[in-house]
């Protein structure tokens, strides 16, 4: 029995973590003849749902990379429209689909689920933003907090500035830079609560991915504060390249940790006390973290071990639509 050509479709636009998404099956398919990016008998749709009318009708396999559906805050009547829309969609795609790839556990069971998770690795993109990281200049002159990412509802930046003001109480003195872009009914609120915190500086600005990684490496500790993630590449570009990461102890953020990198400290959006005593803890280090997810080698290895999962879950998942 002839074995399935899976499609991977790229039209429409990617976010930075979509786009890593895509850089991990390319690099998958230069290993495994079954996954193509021109044609194939059954598509592999990294998104909530098929974008376009072509791809509901044809056989698809669903991985989506977006919990927010199911999990996190949201602001507003039309913030609420807009998650209860994405998650209807996202349920009829997951019946719909010949099976699920799950990347996280805040992806719920629906449909015909895979058994096992299927986290993200690094991509190889990150391989050339982050070579001499360590030797590149501080981009600021005195140390610094750092909180980078979209600011959005379910991004915690409310919490953040709670756990930001009980560092400061307890006599913390480093200011904090929150950097990313977001919608501007949230920014406006975030703008308002920062403004209690003039050592809060709030910079929204594109920045590159290299960028980004240099404001991560040269910090003094990084917060990732999101009431919900699915699989964070954010989170392992942080433990690869500094030394006091601080992440929000949420299903994402643990799922995406590799077996034998050291975690986080994890604290609770309910005790801001326990974020500003991390923050207090956080001593600036020299140098790539102790780490494996600072060896190229190793990222490497993740990559080759991850396709061939994809590649196992892939074909468990088109049995069904193989006998068919």
């Amino acid at each position: 029995m002839t074995s399935p050509i899976f499609f991977i479709p790229t039209h429409g636009s990617w976010s930075g973590g979509g786009k890593g998404v895509l850089n991990n099956y390319r690099h998958a398919a230069s290993r495994h003849s079954q996954i193509s990016f021109d044609q194939g008998d059954i598509d592999v749709i990294n998104r909530n749902y098929p974008n376009s009318t072509a791809g509901w009708s044809r056989p698809f396999i669903l991985a989506p990379q977006n919990a927010r559906p199911w999990e996190g805050p949201t602001l507003g009547l039309k913030e609420k429209a807009k998650v209860s829309a994405l998650r209807l969609a996202s349920e009829v795609a997951m019946h719909r689909a010949k099976g699920v790839v799950r990347v996280g556990g805040s992806i719920p069971v629906r449909g015909r689920s895979h058994s096992s998770l299927l986290p993200n690795p690094l991509d190889p993109d990150f391989e050339e933003q982050v070579r001499g990281i360590e030797e590149s200049p501080s981009p600021s002159s005195e140390p610094y907090i750092l909180s980078l990412g979209s600011i959005n509802s379910y991004r915690g930046i409310e919490d953040l500035l709670g756990g930001y003001r009980s560092y400061l109480d307890g006599g913390g003195a480093l200011p904090l830079r929150i950097v990313g872009g977001g919608q501007p009914h949230y920014l406006a609120r975030i703008n308002e609560l920062a403004r209690e915190l003039p050592t809060v500086t709030i910079s929204t600005r594109g920045v590159s991915r290299r960028e980004a990684l240099t404001f991560l490496h040269h910090a003094t500790a990084a917060v990732l504060p999101s009431h919900v993630e699915a699989s964070p590449f954010s989170l392992l570009e942080a433990l690869a390249v500094q030394h006091n990461v601080i992440a929000s102890d949420i299903t994402g953020h643990h799922d995406i940790v590799p077996a034998d990198v050291p975690a986080p400290t994890w604290y609770s959006h309910s005790d801001p006390r326990a974020l500003g005593e991390a923050l207090a803890s956080a001593k600036a280090g020299s140098g790539l973290p102790l780490t494996p997810l600072a060896d190229e080698g190793w990222r490497e290895q993740l990559r080759v071990d991850w396709g061939d999962r994809l590649m196992k879950m892939l074909g468990d998942l088109s049995a069904e639509s193989v006998h068919d």
